[in-house]
C-alpha cells in the first residue's frame, strides 16, 4: 500500500534471482498529483540505482490506466517524461515495461514511437479504429471492433513478419473484487514487520551470524502474506522475532 509518493522501492532487491513473484503497489489513497509524482519517481529510483546490464527480461514493470498522468486528469507532466526515459533505456537492464490504458492516443511523443508490443482488445473509439484501418487494413480494424471479450489483437515485430494476429487469453483465476481497506491495511502491517525483520537480518549477516533458519522462516511468512493467510502470518512472525533479538543478545554478549 503506497501512502506516500516518495516511498523508496529497492530495484536491485526486486532483481534478485528468486522464485518468480508478482509485487502490487495499490495507489488508491494517493492524489492524483501524488499518483504522477509516484510514478516519476520509480523510474528514477531505477536509474539513480543503476542495475547490472542484463541481456535477459529480469523484471517487467506495469502501469495500469495510464491516463492518469495525463494533465486534464491531474498530472503534471513529470509522470510521462520519466516514462520516456524508461521506455529508452530500461531494456539494457532487462527491465521491462507494460503500459496499459484504454485509447492508444494516451501514449504520446516518444513513449508510441517505442512501443515494441502492442495489444489492442474490442474498441470501439473512432480514432484507434482509424489508426488501425490506415496502419493494417480495413478488415483487421472490423474484427477488432467484433472481437469477444478476452480476445486481442497482437501486433510483434520479431513473430508473423510484424503483420497482426488475433489470440483469445485465458480467463483470469484471481478475484476481480478490489480488497478491502481492513486487508489492505493488513498486508501494510505485515508487509512493514517483514521488512523490519529482512533489514535486521542482514545487518547480522554482514556480523557473521548463521542467519540460515531465520531467512527459511521468514520466506515461509512472506508466502503466507502473498496468500492472505493472516493468521498464519501472525504465527510466523510472533515465534520469529523473538528468536532475532535472543540472537542478536548472544552476538553482543
Amino acid at each position: 500500500l503506497v501512502e506516500s509518493p516518495d516511498m523508496k522501492i529497492d530495484i536491485k532487491e526486486l532483481l534478485e534471482p528468486k522464485k518468480a513473484r508478482i509485487t502490487v503497489f495499490v495507489l488508491d489513497r494517493l492524489s492524483p498529483e501524488q499518483i504522477d509524482k509516484f510514478v516519476a519517481n520509480t523510474v528514477k529510483q531505477v536509474f539513480n540505482q543503476r542495475p547490472e546490464e542484463q541481456k535477459e527480461l529480469k523484471l517487467l514493470m506495469v502501469y495500469d490506466e495510464v491516463h492518469r498522468l495525463l494533465p486534464k486528469f491531474g498530472g503534471s507532466g513529470e509522470g510521462f517524461l520519466q516514462i520516456e526515459r524508461a521506455v529508452r533505456e530500461f531494456r539494457k537492464w532487462g527491465i521491462g515495461l507494460i503500459l496499459i490504458s484504454q485509447v492508444l492516443s494516451d501514449f504520446v511523443g516518444e513513449i508510441r514511437a517505442n512501443i515494441g508490443m502492442e495489444i489492442q482488445t474490442r474498441t470501439r473509439y473512432e480514432k484507434d479504429l482509424e489508426r488501425i484501418a490506415r496502419k493494417y487494413g480495413e478488415e483487421i480494424a472490423k474484427s477488432v471492433v467484433k472481437a469477444s471479450v478476452g480476445t486481442g489483437m497482437l501486433v510483434f515485430s520479431e513473430y508473423n513478419k510484424g503483420r497482426p494476429y488475433f489470440i483469445e487469453f485465458r480467463p483470469i483465476l484471481h478475484q476481480v473484487k478490489r480488497l478491502s481497506d481492513e486487508e489492505l491495511d493488513k498486508y501494510t502491517l505485515y508487509d512493514k514487520r517483514i521488512t523490519k525483520i529482512r533489514r535486521k537480518i542482514k545487518e547480522m549477516e554482514k556480523k557473521g551470524v548463521d542467519t540460515f533458519n531465520l531467512k527459511i522462516e521468514l520466506e515461509l511468512a512472506e508466502s503466507k502474506l502473498a496468500k492472505g493467510q493472516f493468521d498464519m502470518v501472525e504465527t510466523f512472525l510472533n515465534e520469529l522475532e523473538p528468536k532475532l533479538n535472543t540472537k542478536k543478545r548472544r552476538r553482543t554478549k
